[in-house]
């Protein structure tokens, strides 16, 4: 699978197809849902969700001033969002996990396509507490180095770079499992 020149054809019987979605692709190359994969996601997501749940905490702190501007009130409240979202997102993956690690392997699958909107609700949060995490340490530098303008620039285009490349990766590895007809061999990194 991962050698160069190796035709769309080759890939035929190694090819899984798609769960009963009405908006997935004819086919895909993602492995089905197992009781392991499953488990292993939200374990993940919820580790992660707990640390930047934790950096983000570490921002919610108003200045000591009885009129805070706008700025300060905006990195305020995404320190909150991100912190609420990433809390939900570890909470929910605990519970997930809780109930997936009892099932039975084989129920495992059914159950998952039925929950599809509860299991994909972890990353999602997860997601959505990064960017706000992210964009409030921007805010941050944005604001804290305002008499110093060059390092003031370098802090914002270093921050919006970082938060282009982590969209432009989430969209990447998105396309990344999905087969099309345009495509005739498969990358390396696949």
């Amino acid at each position: 699978l991962g050698e160069p020149g190796v035709e769309m054809a080759d890939l035929k019987e190694q090819v899984v197809p798609a769960a009963n979605n009405e908006h997935a692709p004819s086919e895909s190359i993602k492995a089905p849902v197992s009781k392991e994969s499953l488990t292993n996601d939200v374990m993940n997501t919820s580790v992660m969700a707990a640390l930047i749940g934790g950096f983000a905490l570490g921002n919610l702190s108003m200045p000591d001033t009885q009129n805070p501007s706008s700025q300060d009130i905006a990195i305020y409240l995404l320190a909150v969002i991100s912190v609420h979202a990433c809390t939900c997102s570890a909470l929910t993956s605990a519970f997930i996990y809780s109930v997936a690690n009892n099932l039975v392997e084989d129920a495992v699958p059914d159950w998952a396509n039925r929950y599809s909107f509860l299991i994909n609700l972890p990353m999602s949060k997860f997601a959505m507490g990064c960017f706000c995490y992210m964009l409030s340490v921007l805010l941050i530098s944005y604001r804290d180095l305002q008499s110093e303008k060059p390092w003031q620039s370098l802090a914002l285009i270093i921050g919006i770079l970082s938060m282009s490349s982590v969209i432009v990766s989430y969209w990447l590895l998105q396309g990344s499992t999905k087969l099309t007809p345009s495509k005739s061999k498969v990358s390396p990194l696949q």
